[in-house]
Formats: C-alpha cells, structure tokens, sequence
C-alpha cells in the first residue's frame, strides 16, 4: 500500500512537472513570436523615421544654410552700417561744458547765451567749435568740463560733494587780480585742474584782449598827433594814496586831466568819462596819452586801461602795473611808454613833454597798427580748444598759484621814486 501510494505520488509530481514545462515552453513561444514581430516591426518603423529624418536633416540644413548665408549679408550690412554711424557719431560728437556758476551773479553769462553755438564776438564760429554748453546742473556727470567763475564760487564743502567724476575738467576762471579775489584760496586747493586767467602761464591764457600778429603788413599808418590838443589823460575810480599821490606829482610838471570817482581830490567838479558813450569816445581823441595805471602790481595783470583806452582808442599809453611788459603776449614792443624806464617823475613828464612837441617821435609808438591787432577773444572758443587738446589733467594749489603773497608787489614801494 504504501510503496502504491509513493508511486502515485512520484508520477503526479511528474505530470505537475511535465506540465509546467509545457506551459513555460508555449509562453515562450508566444513571447518569441511577438518579439519577432515587434522587433520587425520597430525595425521598418526606425527605418521609414530614419529616411524621415534625413529628409528632414537636408531641409533644415538648407534652411541653415540660407539663414546663415542671410545672417552673414545682414551682419556685413550691419557692420557696415555701423561703420557709418559710428563716423557719423564721432564727427558730430563734441564736448560738453558746463557752466556751473553765475558770472558776477549774472546767469546766463554775458554774450554767452543758453543757444551759444561757439563763436567768437563777431559771430564769425571759433577755431575749435566741436563742443556744447549747457547751464544745467542735472547734466554735471554728462559734462567733460565744468566752468566755474572765482568771484561767485559755492563753498568748497558744495564742491567737493559734486566733485564725483576724476576724469573730468575742473575749469577755475578768474580775471580780477587777487586782490579782488576775495577767497580762502587754501580750501580750494585740489579741486581744480586748469585754470582760465590772465596770467600767461595759466592753461588757458585770457588776457583782457587778444593781440593778433597780421599776416600781411598793413598800408602807412596816419598821424595820431593830429587834432589832440591835450595831453594827459587819467580815468580811475580807486582812490588809493598812492596813485594819488603819483598824479599829484606828475600834474607838477605835465598837464593831466583826472576823470571818474577820483576827479574831485584834484578839482573841484567831477568830471567823468563814462564807458561806451559818444562823449567819452570823443573826449578822449583830443588826449595824446592815457595813464595806464593798475589797481593792482601783480604778475602778467594788464586790464582794459592799457587795451581799450589806449590803443584801441588811439591814444598812447603809459603803463604803471606789476607785470612784465616786455613779454610778447603781454604787450606789443614799441606800443607804451612804462614808468619804470625813468629814475623819477620829473624824468618821465619831460619825456612826455618831448614827445608832445615832436609828432614824428610820436607816431613812432603806433607803428604796430601796421604789423598787429588788437581784438576781444571768446573765453569758451579757448576752452572748447583746449578741451580737444587732451592737455593733461593737473592738480592746482591755487593758494601757490594766486594768493596776494605769492603773486603781487607792493605798489608804494613801486613807485616810491615817482611821489
């Protein structure tokens, strides 16, 4: 029974078995077929999307290829666009200055205003004119320049707070004498890099005229002794001792006729002569000299009195100042009698007194009429030029450079032989 029942056991286990295997061999049968199937199937399809994509592969080269070639053309017209404007640019780019400050309280600055389009006085445009003006505060960090005038400058605090860009041009304008000045120039030393004054060796030379060498001589000069009945003529409004004194002295041995403020410490009406009128203009053709004296005995200050009302009027001047005259760009060789070529006044009033009688020695001092001119000049035509200059940057110390100690003689020991 039990060998039976061990048996039955062994050929049932047997069948499971054979059975199983069965089952397993038809699955894999089907899983083989299938996956034959399925592979040739994904094979034709990976084909067919291979061939698809080739095609698609040329056309979008092609397409590349056209864009590439269309890009290439828009960039080389591009560039060469660009290259234009940029030439365009840079020919129409110019300089832009600002004028931070009023001058003498005065805004916009006289003959300057906001549409000033660089030219000189006469409107004829300056010999460098790429450059712009603006009066606008809000376009400081724009501006290349910034021009302030000494007389009306914020405290240096203000200053320094605005001071942001290092590479732009501080402009110090100043055509008073440091005298008038009126400054604790120390404070601003370091904030300016050029200055703009009369001195010659300021980087912007403003003398009060310009004086212009002709290229062509001109014709003969006429007689400016002719029609001028009087002699000496004195206009000034600085009532000092000095100077007084000096024209007291010199009235002892010539004839000198005092007008402006001072008249009335030589005479008793006042007489004036003001600027710019018919009155005075014809007033002064009838005098054979002008007493040329300056407010101040500083290096290279020569103001209007040597300029206008001597030789732009016609008259001859005599100089009394601290400049040296001698210099070409200060004044013209043979054009003024100076003071300090005679030991005392008596020496020089008997000099004047020659000439007075001797028209030929006379007209000597207006030969330069034939070789120079004589003409107003615009401050900013020389700043635009000096600007496209690329002058470099400095650092002023403006206390060395125009303190009263460092730069002006005392006048009374000047003119100590001539009072």
């Amino acid at each position: 029974m039990i060998v039976r029942w061990v048996l039955r056991k062994i050929l049932l286990l047997l069948l499971l078995i054979i059975l199983i295997k069965f089952i397993l061999i038809f699955k894999y049968k089907i899983n083989f077929s299938l996956e034959h199937r399925e592979r040739k199937y994904f094979s034709k399809l990976n084909y067919f999307l291979g061939e698809i994509q080739k095609q698609e592969t040329t056309i979008v080269n092609t397409e590349l290829n056209t864009n590439l070639t269309e890009a290439n053309i828009f960039k080389k017209v591009r560039e060469e666009e660009y290259e234009v404007k940029t030439d365009y640019l840079l020919s129409k780019k110019k300089k832009l200055i600002l004028i931070y400050t009023p001058l003498f309280g005065n805004i916009p600055w006289p003959h300057v205003p906001y549409d000033y389009n660089f030219t000189e006085l006469d409107q004829s445009p300056c010999h460098v004119n790429h450059c712009e003006l603006t009066y606008n505060k809000k376009e400081i960090m724009l501006s290349n320049a910034v021009l302030f005038h000494a007389r009306d400058l914020p405290h240096e605090q203000v200053l320094r707070e605005i001071r942001k860009n290092p590479e732009q041009i501080w402009i110090w304008l100043m055509n008073e004498s440091p005298k008038f000045t009126y400054l604790n120039l120390s404070l601003y030393n370091g904030l300016f890099n050029w200055t703009a004054t009369y001195r010659t060796d300021s980087e912007i030379f403003l003398p009060y005229y310009g004086i212009r060498q002709l290229v062509e001589p001109t014709g003969k000069i006429k007689n400016f002794a002719e029609g001028k009945d009087k002699k000496i003529l004195y206009i000034t409004s600085h009532c000092d001792d000095t100077r007084i004194n000096f024209v007291r002295n010199l009235k002892k041995y010539i004839s000198v006729d005092v007008y402006g403020a001072c008249a009335k410490l030589f005479q008793k009406e006042t007489k004036d002569c003001k600027k710019n009128t018919l009155s005075c203009e014809e007033l002064k053709r009838r005098y054979k000299f002008v007493l040329a004296y300056e407010n101040s005995f500083c290096i290279d200050y020569v103001t209007e009195k040597y300029y206008e009302n001597g030789l732009l009027s016609g008259i001859l001047p005599i100089v009394a100042g601290g400049a040296n005259y001698s210099k070409e760009k200060i004044a013209i060789s043979g054009s003024f009698i100076n003071i300090h070529d005679y030991k005392n006044t008596r020496d020089l009033a008997s000099y004047l007194n020659y000439l007075d009688m001797n028209d030929e020695s006379y007209n000597k001092y207006f030969q330069w009429k034939t070789y120079y001119k004589v003409e107003l000049e615009m401050a900013l035509c020389k700043v635009c030029k000096a600007l496209w200059e690329d002058r470099p940057e400095t650092t002023i110390d403006l206390e060395k450079f125009w303190s009263v100690k460092n730069t002006c003689i005392n006048e009374a020991d000047q003119m100590k032989n001539f009072y």
